[in-house]
């Protein structure tokens, strides 16, 4: 799978659904898009179809579904239900840090578990003739021997693509990410290595490249709090939009791509981050907070911005607060 540019959103659980996909595809830059995670146990005995985290947002293509699991049968019988709806590929989750998901090990528990992911990797091989990606972080410790060695064996089982994160499950958010390691795995394996972590404007994307020499950026939380930021990496200049009109955008998706019962909690999520475009952000969010109706909360937030005068901030604060 080639893209260009090698620029791609990375999945984020409650972000990366189909309203954020078509905003982000919309403002355009952004040459791949990820599902949220996606339980196996649970697609592998529905129907995916009626699911709305499965579905797609018409523009937010090539699409990859991101599986989390730790069976490799449950999971091979979960790409073959996902098979028909036409993803471009698959992706195995091995790299999430939450602790709901590591306790029935999955994610990151499974960089402990090499046998366990090389088998989880052949069963997706026989399930489908899509590529098959891993998205990773560091070993426990940064053991970047380990982090070799545990990757080649994936691609022994015919592993497409891999997205490292640099991070590893203790680091959390308070640690630079480890750029260097990506170049590391880069430079000992011979399948397309993507990075993702730090990229918050467009010079730390071509930083990113020519440092590590990454076949490809993921952007995960830059790219929440400005959508456009693939927009400004393409392009090479400020994005000239409003994100106020961002905002209008995204809840008008939401409202056409979310169920009633999801777009408040979506709503929220987003807010979190997006608000931090402008000073102020935490009380913008409490005013959000305070009503029901995203519409509502919305037009509260425009009033207060406009009437308090409160402006755009050059350098947002990225990491959680």
């Amino acid at each position: 799978m080639k893209l260009t540019p090698p620029l791609g959103l990375a999945p984020l659980a409650g972000i990366t659904h189909r309203a954020f996909r078509r905003l982000v595809a919309e403002l355009g830059g952004v040459s791949l898009f990820y599902t949220e995670m996606l339980n196996s146990r649970i697609i592998s005995t529905q129907n995916p179809w009626k699911d709305p985290y499965c579905l797609d947002a018409c523009l937010d293509q090539p699409l990859v579904a991101q599986i989390v699991g730790g069976e490799p049968e449950v999971i091979g019988r979960a790409i073959e239900r996902l098979s028909p709806m036409g993803f471009d590929a698959f992706d195995i989750n091995m790299g999430c840090p939450q602790k709901a998901i590591m306790k029935h090990g999955w994610g990151a528990s499974l960089l402990g578990k090499p046998d366990v992911a090389k088998r989880i990797v052949a069963r997706a091989k026989q399930a489908t003739t899509r590529p098959i990606f891993v998205k990773l972080r560091s070993l426990p410790g940064h053991d970047l021997d380990g982090l070799v060695a545990f990757v080649k064996g994936l691609v022994d089982e015919g592993v497409d693509l891999i997205v490292l994160h640099p991070r590893s499950v203790e680091d959390g958010f308070k640690r630079p990410a480890k750029w260097e390691e990506i170049r590391a795995l880069r430079e000992e394996i011979d399948v397309p290595v993507y990075g993702n972590g730090d990229v918050f404007g467009p010079d730390d994307a071509l930083k990113m490249i020519r440092h590590t020499r990454a076949n490809g950026v993921l952007i995960g939380r830059g790219a929440v709090v400005r959508p456009w930021l693939f927009w400004e990496i393409v392009h090479g200049r400020k994005w000239p939009g409003d994100p106020l009109c961002v905002l209008k955008r995204f809840l008008s998706l939401l409202t056409l791509y979310s169920p009633p019962p999801y777009r408040r909690r979506q709503f929220l999520l987003f807010l979190g981050w997006f608000l931090r475009n402008w000073e102020h952000h935490h009380h913008l969010f409490k005013v959000a907070m305070g009503v029901d109706d995203p519409f509502e909360a919305t037009h509260l937030i425009e009033k207060e911005i406009r009437m308090h005068g409160l402006n755009p901030v050059n350098t947002p604060i990225y990491f959680k607060i």
